[in-house]
């Protein structure tokens, strides 16, 4: 697991677990969003115990402390991805619509102190779809 990955755990007093150790290290040999389930079925070869509903858990919970990003596809199942601005304050990102990987937009002023439609912005989430320089080749 990489550093930035522990820091981040530390950061946000996420205890650090073999479980969530085996969680970012699956995202950080595996290419692209992946779903909860699939990452079930591989802690499964791991752990003798493990619910869907703990993983479930765990990945809301790197969500939360920025290691791992959640992204909308098609069907509107959820799908997690490493986030590669971790550690980064607010940022967008771009997820490949063919193989699921993840980039980023590191910098956003789209709405700072803006108001729309009467409305003043405080938050906002934004994800792009696109095609990542491998696919497009």
């Amino acid at each position: 697991m990489s550093k930035i990955h522990f820091d981040r755990l530390a950061a946000s007093a996420i205890k650090d677990t073999p479980r969530r150790r085996a969680i970012i290290s699956f995202f950080e040999k595996s290419t692209g969003a992946k779903d909860p389930e699939t990452v079930w079925e591989h802690l499964k070869t791991k752990f003798r115990r493990c619910g869907l509903p703990g993983v479930y858990r765990n990945l809301e919970q790197m969500v939360n402390a920025g290691i791992l990003v959640r992204v909308q596809r098609e069907g509107r199942k959820r799908y997690y991805g490493l986030c590669p601005g971790c550690g980064h304050m607010h940022h967008h990102h771009i997820v490949c619509v063919k193989c699921g990987k993840i980039g980023e937009m590191p910098e956003c002023t789209l709405f700072k102190g803006r108001t729309l439609g009467g409305f003043k912005i405080v938050d906002h989430f934004i994800q792009l779809s696109g095609i990542c320089p491998e696919c497009g080749k």
